[in-house]
């Protein structure tokens, strides 16, 4: 086995320990908020955290594009994150308003207090800047910087909101706790970087940024409407249904969700290499995404037919009686597990072979299916109808990749 391949492993092992724990305090994190703030409360919530997610995504599809390039090219490295650092700014500076903008245009959330809105915009912008940080971390792979500070992310942030229901705090209270602990983490992973690559200036040079904003903008563009269709049926609820209904469909959605986040974090340790691989071994990397691709379907498969049999177990134990409507829909949302694992991770592989562009088509058609399916049966099920629209999209998603990559790109099968 190559040292690449090795170290691919070592750090696939070591996000393997540390994603279990970090999912498993983040869900405990939910469920106190979820317990406290109760079913209505909760809804608002969720709501709030969806917007947040949602203009989170956009340092995803930076950081993927910039992982790659230097992955690449890894003695361009200072000038590559330099210039990152600047774009970071002004994206960040571009979701705060935005969170605000939308916040302030929901009518459920128009009627909160303003510090509540900013709150949730300094959220979003601790959370930009950590992750930015972890960018070089990933594609110079140490993930064990990532894996470590994501762990004390979740446990300090847990530790936070639970501090806030202790003191009788308020929806305000939960989430400045949760911006706290991003700014730590922020902290913690600026600290980091200069102590093992050293300082980076900002590079705010126009020519510079647009050339990077122009590569990013298909991958961001894609990473906003995959994370989108990750919330649009709380949006949709939210809009068409009650706000208890959309907490009684995010209870089950955040339980299927932890799980969900598996195979993001197994693919991140690959992609370095993945990047590398698809310039220089096409065929070699044929037969290493069908191994993965593989692992994954293993790997869902059993946690689906585990977690079937348990379902109602598991949501009275995790969220309590209040949620008991949440049952069936946990038991439509497991499923979506087997199309959701392998998505997740060929958005990595699609992007390493540079076929970023039938990606986008794929959750460009998914999410408009989504949506078609959520306004035909959240009317008459609610919370059930929003389950079976993310079924129901995963479905054609992962159809459109697999069907498209046999036309356009290298296919994921033994060559």
């Amino acid at each position: 086995m190559s040292s690449e391949k090795k170290r691919a492993l070592i750090n696939l092992l070591v996000m393997g320990l540390a994603a279990p724990i970090g999912a498993g305090f983040n869900f405990l994190m939910t469920l106190i908020a979820a317990r406290y703030l109760m079913s209505e409360g909760f809804g608002i919530y969720s709501g709030i955290i969806s917007i947040i997610a949602l203009f989170q995504v956009i340092i995803e599809g930076s950081r993927n594009v910039i992982i790659r390039n230097i992955a690449r090219e890894p003695e361009a490295m200072a000038e590559i994150f330099g210039v990152a650092k600047g774009l970071l700014w002004l994206l960040s500076l571009v979701a705060f308003i935005g969170i605000l903008v939308t916040m302030s245009l929901k009518q459920e959330l128009r009627q909160l207090p303003f510090l509540t809105y900013l709150i949730a915009g300094l959220a979003a912008m601790s959370i930009y800047h950590a992750l930015g940080y972890g960018i070089v971390f990933i594609a110079k792979e140490r993930i064990e910087f990532n894996a470590f500070g994501s762990v004390l992310h979740k446990i300090i942030g847990c530790a936070l909101v639970y501090s806030v229901t202790c003191v009788d705090g308020n929806l305000n209270g939960v989430l400045g706790a949760i911006t706290a602990a991003n700014f730590g983490l922020w902290g913690f992973y600026s600290w980091i970087f200069r102590h093992r690559f050293g300082h980076v200036a900002i590079i705010m040079k126009g020519k510079e940024l647009l050339a990077m904003f122009k590569e990013i903008l298909v991958v961001g563009s894609t990473a906003i409407l995959r994370r989108f269709s990750w919330n649009v049926d709380i949006l949709l609820l939210t809009a068409f249904s009650t706000v208890a209904a959309t907490g009684i469909f995010n209870g089950a959605y955040n339980i299927v969700y932890s799980l969900n986040m598996v195979p993001t974090f197994a693919a991140l340790p690959f992609f370095p290499m993945l990047s590398r691989k698809a310039e220089k071994d096409g065929d070699r990397l044929k037969r290493d995404i069908l191994r993965i691709l593989g692992l994954f379907f293993v790997l869902a498969l059993p946690v689906i037919l585990f977690s079937q049999n348990y379902a109602d177990a598991l949501v009275l134990l995790l969220l309590g009686d209040g949620y008991s409507a949440s049952i069936p829909v946990m038991r439509i949302l497991l499923w979506d597990l087997l199309f959701s694992f392998p998505i997740s991770f060929l958005f990595y592989t699609f992007l390493a072979l540079n076929l970023q562009k039938l990606y986008l088509w794929a959750v460009t058609l998914s999410l408009l299916l989504n949506v078609l399916v959520d306004l035909l049966l959240i009317p008459s099920l609610g919370p059930l109808g929003a389950a079976y629209g993310t079924l129901a999209a995963d479905i054609l998603c992962l159809a459109v990749l697999l069907v498209g990559q046999r036309r356009k790109g290298p296919a994921l099968r033994a060559a």
